[in-house]
């Protein structure tokens, strides 16, 4: 399997954060490739810390634990309840080592989050507002303020 199998920005910040194979620099394997694809939309003016982006995201981070989606500079916050494309996922654990899975919903301007801790099988669910205005980032605890 090679990164052309990469078909969104959403699968290529799932093999980024779990240090797949295909997104990993063969010459240096403890580190991403710089030449990985970018997903539509006009190219970004300052790529500094930028690794990819589509039409109104972009991942950007320097190690695992800070990567993460934004929108793009000058759009509207990006919201995924207002995404006609999705309505649940999943954020996995960030690193083998971890044992929480989070996993997400949205219906009618809220964000339904369940969090499963499979170290000792607790499941707890939480629910909350998104303002239209308010950009949401799945991999914190809650929607940014």
């Amino acid at each position: 399997m090679g990164i052309e199998t990469i078909a969104t920005l959403d699968e290529l910040f799932a093999a980024m954060v779990a240090d797949d194979p295909q997104v990993m620099d063969p010459r240096h394997p403890d580190q991403w490739r710089t030449d990985l694809p970018t997903f539509g939309g006009e190219p970004v003016a300052d790529t500094a810390g930028v690794w990819s982006w589509d039409a109104t995201r972009m991942i950007v981070g320097s190690s695992n634990a800070e990567l993460r989606i934004v929108g793009r500079p000058g759009l509207p916050a990006w919201n995924p309840c207002r995404d006609p494309g999705l309505d649940s996922w999943t954020v996995p654990p960030a690193a083998q080592g971890q044992i929480v899975e989070r996993a997400y919903a949205c219906d009618d301007g809220r964000v339904y989050r369940r969090t499963t801790d499979r170290g000792d099988g607790s499941v707890s669910y939480q629910v909350r507002d998104l303002r239209d205005d308010e950009e949401f980032e799945p991999w914190q605890t809650e929607p940014a303020d």
